[in-house]
C-alpha cells in the first residue's frame, strides 16, 4: 500500500501537467515554410484576398496557400498540408450538398455528381474564376505533365480552402465553397446512369454504331512508383473528346470518358438504359 501510494502521488503532478496541454497547436504558433514575399508579391496577394472577400486574419496561411510545393525545390513546404485538409473539406461538403439537393440520384452515382462539382475541370474553372494563376507562385519542373498550370492551379486552389478552414472556420470554408462551386449549373440527370462511364459509353458506341472513341497516353510520370501520374486523352479520329489524369491508366481513362460523356454524349446518355451485368474493369479504350 506504501507503495502504491509513493507511485500514485508521484504521477499526479505529470498528470495534472499532461491534462493541461492543449490538444491542438494555437493557430498563433503557425509557422510558414514559404519564402520571404517581395513587396510586389505581398501587395498582389493582399489585393487578391479584397477581390475575393477572403478576411484572413494569418498572412502567413495566404502566403502558404498561394506557394505551390514547386516553388521551394526540396522544401518541406506547408501548401501539401493545407491542399490535403482543403481536399477534405472540399470533398465533405460536395457530398452532403448532393446528399439534401439531389435526393432521388442512387448512391453509386453520388461520385459522378461531385466529381463535376470539385473534379479537375471545376478546380481549375473556379481557380481561374477567382485569379489564382494570376498569384500564385510555382516553378515548371522537369518531369511536369502537359497543363502543368492548370495542375497547379487546382492544388493551390484547394490550399486555398484549407488555410480558409484553418483561420476563419467551417462556416466562412463552406461559405466559399457554395459561392464558387455549387452555383455552377450541372445536369444531375445524366449521373444516375454514370456509374459505370465506361460500361456506358461502350453501350452508347454499339447502340448507334459510331465509331469507337480511342484512349491515348498523353504523359506519364513516374511510372512503376507511388509517386506516378499519368494524363490519357480520349479521341474519335483526331478530335480529343475528354482527358483526364490519375494514378493510373485505369484512373486516368475513366477520367477521360467522363468528361467525354459530360461534354458530347448528354442526349445519347438521356436515351439509352444504363448497361447492367457488365464489369466495367473489362471494358478499356486503349487500342
Amino acid at each position: 500500500m506504501v507503495m502504491r501510494s509513493f507511485f500514485l502521488s508521484s504521477r499526479q503532478p505529470l498528470l495534472r501537467r499532461s491534462c493541461q496541454r492543449p490538444l491542438l497547436t494555437p493557430l498563433r504558433s503557425y509557422t510558414t515554410s514559404a519564402t520571404h514575399l517581395s513587396p510586389a508579391e505581398s501587395a498582389a496577394f493582399s489585393t487578391f484576398a479584397q477581390q475575393n472577400g477572403l478576411q484572413l486574419t494569418n498572412s502567413k496561411l495566404l502566403s502558404d496557400a498561394l506557394t505551390h510545393s514547386s516553388f521551394l525545390k526540396n522544401s518541406d513546404t506547408q501548401n501539401d498540408r493545407l491542399r490535403f485538409l482543403g481536399h477534405k473539406v472540399l470533398s465533405m461538403y460536395a457530398a452532403e450538398h448532393v446528399h439534401t439537393t439531389y435526393p432521388d440520384i442512387p448512391a453509386e452515382s453520388v461520385n459522378s455528381v461531385v466529381e463535376q462539382l470539385t473534379g479537375p475541370e471545376a478546380l481549375q474553372a473556379v481557380g481561374r474564376k477567382v485569379g489564382i494563376p494570376k498569384v500564385m507562385r510555382w516553378k515548371v519542373w522537369e518531369k511536369s505533365i502537359g497543363n502543368a498550370d492548370n495542375k497547379v492551379t487546382s492544388s493551390v486552389l484547394q490550399a486555398l480552402i484549407g488555410a480558409l478552414y484553418l483561420d476563419q472556420g467551417a462556416g466562412a470554408a463552406k461559405v466559399f465553397i457554395v459561392e464558387h462551386f455549387f452555383s455552377r449549373p450541372i445536369d444531375a440527370s445524366i449521373h444516375t446512369k454514370m456509374a459505370d462511364p465506361k460500361a456506358l459509353l461502350d453501350a452508347i458506341v454499339r447502340t448507334s454504331k459510331r465509331e469507337r472513341p480511342v484512349a491515348r497516353i498523353l504523359r506519364e510520370a513516374g511510372g512503376g512508383t507511388p509517386a506516378a501520374i499519368y494524363m490519357v486523352g480520349l479521341f474519335q479520329g483526331d478530335v480529343k473528346l475528354g482527358d483526364g489524369y490519375g494514378s493510373s491508366r485505369e484512373q486516368a481513362e475513366s477520367r477521360a470518358v467522363r468528361s467525354a460523356l459530360r461534354k458530347h454524349f448528354k442526349e445519347e446518355i438521356k436515351a439509352i438504359e444504363a448497361p447492367s451485368g457488365v464489369e466495367e474493369e473489362s471494358i478499356t479504350f486503349f487500342p
